[in-house]
């Protein structure tokens, strides 16, 4: 209810209500790493649900862009399963977005969030396979 509503207002964050999801959407921070752990400005960031459901909702597979220093944020996950994947070239055509994920999954960076985490990881880029 609106009960405890109020506690979860932080000082100066916009409202979390993007994409419906409200307090239960989880936020996940990544920052984009190269060989030498150096951060990648403007590295695509491509998020998924593991597995993939066959028909997925918009919120199942969602991309970013890394800024100048290699950070994304990638806010109002749904909880659950999640496989993260970095491309150093930051080209993800949309459309492309799920045979990209598909093809590149498993050395995606695993985690699972809760309703409400937020989580800062660091992941690698991938040598991209279409």
């Amino acid at each position: 209810g609106d009960r405890c509503r109020a506690g979860f207002r932080g000082i100066g964050r916009r409202d979390p209500e993007i994409g419906g999801l409200g307090q239960d959407g989880a936020q996940l921070s990544v920052l984009a790493t190269g060989p030498k752990n150096e951060p990648l400005a403007s590295a695509a960031v491509i998020a998924g649900l593991d597995p993939l459901p066959p028909s997925h909702a918009p919120g199942d597979l969602v991309s970013a862009l890394a800024d100048q220093d290699g950070q994304a944020k990638l806010p109002s996950l749904a909880p659950g399963r999640y496989r993260v994947i970095v491309f150093a070239d930051a080209l993800v055509d949309p459309a492309n977005a799920r045979s990209l994920f598909l093809a590149n999954r498993v050395k995606g960076e695993e985690l699972t969030l809760g309703p409400g985490e937020s989580r800062s990881i660091s992941v690698h880029a991938v040598d991209r396979k279409d």
